[in-house]
């Protein structure tokens, strides 16, 4: 199509849209097909279908659930070891034990957190060198 009839064209649409109340920046969208005109129907694809599926797959496919396993596991373990050392055995402390407690709450979940990523990036790894 020759660059005076898009011309044309769009400033016909857009006086059509202004005519009926329409922004004359979003009819030009429109007429330049960055958007959906009135005769064309926009279909969404519903998240709730197929797309759950493939992502369970995946995560499956990964072993996502044992990696956190894993990483659950071993972050309690880290932090109680982190407690243990840092507030029991010395039994004097300059806050009281429960601020440590929080605090290894929060070591705790930093470190599942992390290592539930690594361990699931460990995983893609080795399986894309699979393929």
């Amino acid at each position: 199509m020759p660059r005076d009839q898009r011309d044309a064209d769009r400033e016909s649409a857009s006086s059509d849209d202004a005519a009926f109340g329409a922004p004359a920046e979003e009819s030009a969208d429109e007429s330049a097909g960055f958007g959906a005109t009135s005769s064309e129907r926009v279909e969404y694809d519903d998240p709730s279908g197929g797309d759950k599926d493939q992502l369970v797959a995946f995560a499956r496919e990964l072993g996502v659930e044992r990696n956190v396993k894993w990483a659950v596991g071993l972050g309690a373990a880290f932090a109680a070891l982190l407690y243990v050392v840092f507030v029991v055995i010395p039994a004097e402390t300059t806050q009281s034990p429960v601020l440590y407690l929080g605090l290894a709450f929060v070591v705790f979940f930093a470190t599942s957190l992390s290592l539930a990523m690594l361990f699931t990036a460990v995983s893609a790894w080795r399986r894309a060198r699979e393929l």
